[in-house]
């Protein structure tokens, strides 16, 4: 009688995953309630848990609102006034700085470009942004900028089917499935884990897509952040960022370089910074 009763529960149950397997988990309704626990989970960890001591160790230089209203330069500002802050940045000793703009093309006055290589040259422990477009071209500095740099790698992040951008892309492949390029957060974690970006990848769990989940630390206000336009009036204490690594970048809602997020609505460099802690913290969610 009970191994009868045993019997019956098992096949239900097998005829109930199948159902949900193959009709109920496909449904966009399913998919998006499911994503919805994922942001759940992170929120509830992000409120609870305290900062690791690797998400101590960052500093942010934002060009915020405040930013754009007290320096009063011209959007966007030349690459003198971003050489400017890098210089000030570097001269306190950061273990890296990771600037997430993307230097493409030259400037109208050539001075501005010799002005910032001259100060990527002299930091040399300098990162930068590169992208791919949705005509699927890579996007990098400009060759002349590239060489100054310690290195530069791709932001792109993939959507969920809400629009949502939760999981990174550590590397990306090309069709005879050849590494194209390593992610600008990949890179800039192997240099703060003295490793090959290669080498780190190659240990986090990848979906079939090739994405893995970002554990999201916090938002802006979980990390120590200065103001650029106190970097570029000496009005900030800039010894802090003593052996940190620093994360410079815009992240005024002005500039559209903003995206939904299991902790609400974030800053591309933020989404940056919390897969860079992701890789360093080995906080892999399986």
């Amino acid at each position: 009688m009970l191994k009868n009763k045993a019997l019956q529960v098992l096949t239900i149950t097998i005829i109930l995953c199948a159902i949900y397997a193959l009709w109920l988990a496909p449904l966009k309704p399913v998919q998006i309630a499911n994503l919805k626990v994922i942001d759940t989970f992170f929120y509830l960890s992000s409120r609870f848990y305290p900062l690791p001591k690797t998400g101590q160790d960052i500093v942010l230089i934002v060009v915020d609102d405040s930013s754009l209203r007290e320096a009063n330069i011209r959007w966007p500002w030349p690459r003198s006034v971003i050489a400017d802050i890098i210089n000030k940045i570097s001269a306190n000793g950061p273990a890296a700085i990771c600037v997430d703009f993307v230097f493409a093309g030259k400037s109208m006055d050539p001075k501005e470009d010799s002005v910032l290589i001259d100060s990527l040259k002299r930091s040399g422990n300098v990162y930068a942004a590169a992208f791919f477009g949705s005509d699927g071209k890579y996007v990098i500095p400009d060759e002349t900028i590239a060489i100054g740099l310690k290195d530069f790698g791709f932001v792109n992040k993939p959507r969920d089917i809400d629009n949502t951008i939760r999981r990174m892309r550590p590397y990306l492949l090309s069709q005879s499935g050849n590494i194209i390029d390593h992610s600008l957060s990949l890179k800039v974690a192997g240099s703060m884990m003295n490793s090959l970006p290669g080498n780190i990848g190659v240990s986090v769990p990848l979906s079939k897509d090739g994405t893995a989940y970002i554990k999201f630390f916090g938002s802006l206000d979980k990390f120590n952040s200065i103001p650029a336009w106190k970097v570029l009036r000496g009005a900030a204490d800039l010894s802090v960022l003593k052996n940190k690594l620093v994360f410079f970048g815009v992240i005024s809602e002005s500039f559209h370089d903003i995206y939904h997020t299991p902790l609400g609505i974030m800053p591309g460099m933020l989404i940056d910074l919390n897969e860079t802690l992701t890789y360093i913290n080995k906080s892999l969610f399986r």
